[in-house]
């Protein structure tokens, strides 16, 4: 059997609804238990106080007559003695002005579901003995039990009066409930309104930014959930545009800097074949620099890719910070030297990682190699490591020149290179800080760029003191 698929509005309709409906039968079916119980035990109450003149009188005869026996045993004579009384009080009360007279007398439906007992609470008079759960009525001669008067507690309204009344109450109970339920179905339509309208909002703008629609934004002007929602679709969508601008530069940029050797290679294979450029060693060396130029390119590429998140397969191990620093310097120590580029090292020693020391010396040589490339000579290049409480920080400044204010927070951009003291001139394709991060990133770590004090740039990387159990 299949079930009616509920959009949300209705679902949340119906929740809030059958709800509150349901507390609504659970308050009036228990207040309607309530009040007939109450209504019964007011009633019965009021009933012991009306019986006040009726003790008394019975109390007077007990003395009188030395005894129960002038009603033990004796139905007509206890008829006579309630007849008598009933009708002493009527005429009491008629007698009295109205709002003189406390208490009304009995009514002889009262006075037919009581008993007399004696002071052992053995039957003496009444129309049957009481039953379980008859109430008892002290009578007292000098301070002492004389017996005791049984009253039978009303279990269901007689009185045309009091049928009336509860009526008229269990009436007003219904209405009440119903106006309750028509206020929460009111209730439920607003909310379900107020809470699925912005999800629907917030639907209509998912798909969108599936369709490649990124110029959408939704005010975040709520500080609830629905709020952080909409920020988070915002965050999203401005995430995606930049990718999107990202991937298409990225491309742009991949078919230029592929262009542009091709071109030359294909210039320099058509000269060689109208005899316009002899083949000599000087054009070979020139066809070999745009090969190299090519590899280079593919290999960054390629690089770049298995550094990239999950890509890598990466074997972590203890890794001594400074002394794998103080390696990756060594390999260049000859070229930084003769580019006039003096290094200097601030190596705390004892700093350990876990992490691959394959991985992290590709990192440092990356970063010497990026110094080595865009500082102009004479310059300087100082490396810091120092450890922290949660970590530890490597600080690559070198001196000038420097990247501009825009520039700076778009050099981990893949394909990007900043204006033209750092170009493809030197040799780079904008993939070595872009690697650097893939790398730092698999460590847990971060990288940020500054401006250095020295005129350059200052790279900053910090890792955390535990990058994860060692994998093989």
């Amino acid at each position: 059997m299949k079930f009616p698929r509920f959009n949300l509005s209705l679902k949340l309709f119906l929740v809030v609804f059958l709800t509150s409906l349901l507390a609504i039968v659970v308050m009036s079916t228990a207040m309607r238990l309530g009040f007939q119980q109450g209504f019964l035990n007011f009633l019965n109450d009021l009933e012991l106080r009306r019986l006040a003149a009726l003790e008394q009188v019975l109390e007077r005869a007990y003395v009188a007559e030395g005894g129960w026996d002038f009603l033990r045993g004796n139905p007509r004579n206890w008829q006579v003695f309630l007849q008598r009384y009933w009708r002493a009080e009527e005429l009491q009360s008629r007698l009295t002005p109205p709002g003189m007279r406390a208490m009304p007398p009995p009514s002889p439906n009262l006075l037919a579901r009581i008993s007399l007992l004696d002071a052992q609470q053995r039957f003496v008079a009444g129309p049957r003995p009481p039953e379980k759960g008859a109430r008892l009525r002290p009578l007292e001669s000098r301070g002492e039990v004389i017996g005791f008067l049984a009253v039978q507690p009303i279990q269901a309204f007689t009185e045309a009066a009091e049928v009336a009344f509860l009526q008229q109450q269990l009436d007003i109970l219904i209405i009440s409930a119903a106006f309750t339920a028509a206020l929460a179905a009111i209730a439920a339509f607003i909310l379900t309104r107020l809470y699925v309208r912005p999800l629907r909002l917030a639907t209509r703008s998912i798909r969108a930014l599936a369709d490649g629609n990124y110029d959408m934004h939704l005010a975040e002007s709520n500080q609830d959930d629905i709020g952080r929602l909409y920020g988070d679709i915002n965050h999203l969508g401005n995430t995606l545009a930049r990718n999107e601008r990202l991937r298409r530069e990225f491309t742009a940029d991949i078919a230029h800097e592929l262009r542009t050797p091709l071109a030359i290679l294909r210039g320099e294979l058509e000269a060689i074949e109208d005899g316009v450029r002899p083949m000599n060693e000087q054009t070979l060396e020139s066809l070999r620099g745009e090969l190299e130029q090519l590899g280079k390119l593919v290999d960054a590429l390629h690089e770049l890719q298995l550094t990239d998140k999950g890509a890598l397969a990466y074997r972590k191990h203890r890794i001594d910070l400074a002394a794998l620093i103080r390696d990756s310097h060594a390999r260049f120590a000859e070229r930084l030297n003769a580019a006039g580029i003096e290094v200097e090292l601030d190596l705390h020693d004892g700093l350990i990682i876990n992490g691959d020391s394959d991985q992290l010396g590709r990192l440092f040589g990356n970063l010497f190699e990026n110094s080595l490339r865009y500082t102009a000579g004479p310059g300087k290049l100082r490396v810091a490591l120092r450890g922290e409480d949660n970590g530890m920080i490597i600080d690559f400044l070198d001196s000038a020149p420097g990247v501009t204010d825009a520039d700076l927070p778009r050099l981990f951009e893949r394909m990007f290179r900043a204006e033209a003291s750092r170009n493809r001139a030197s040799g780079g394709h904008g993939l070595g800080l872009a690697i650097c991060q893939n790398i730092v990133a698999a460590h847990r770590g971060g990288m940020e760029a500054r401006h250095s004090p020295l005129g350059g740039l200052w790279l900053r990387i910090t890792l955390p003191a535990d990058t994860g159990e060692q994998q093989t």
